[in-house]
């Protein structure tokens, strides 16, 4: 059995480092996704773009997205999907 290796990565320089390693797949972290070291305060949907570019990776996104709309968002910007934690409160 194959091991899948992961990486949550807050910036592009960050992901291009983790692909030459060798990572199977990445959670691209924008600044909306809290409390992760090392962000530049940029985005999700600026990364998205700038991954969807620069990385051959398959890759999901993370922070920030809630609902379908942000599914659709992020699939349009080149994601594979999206990272969505149980949210305790109805969305209205």
């Amino acid at each position: 059995m194959n091991p899948v290796l992961t990486s949550r990565c807050t910036s592009i320089r960050h992901a291009i480092s983790a692909q030459k390693l060798g990572i199977d797949f990445l959670s691209i972290d924008g600044f909306e996704c809290a409390g992760h070291p090392g962000e530049d305060d940029v985005t999700g949907l600026i990364l998205l773009a700038l991954a969807a570019r620069k990385l051959q990776l398959p890759y999901i996104a993370s922070g920030g997205f809630g609902d379908g709309r942000g599914l659709a968002a992020a699939l349009a910007l080149g994601a594979q999907g999206y990272h969505l934690l149980q949210l305790n409160r109805r969305l209205t």
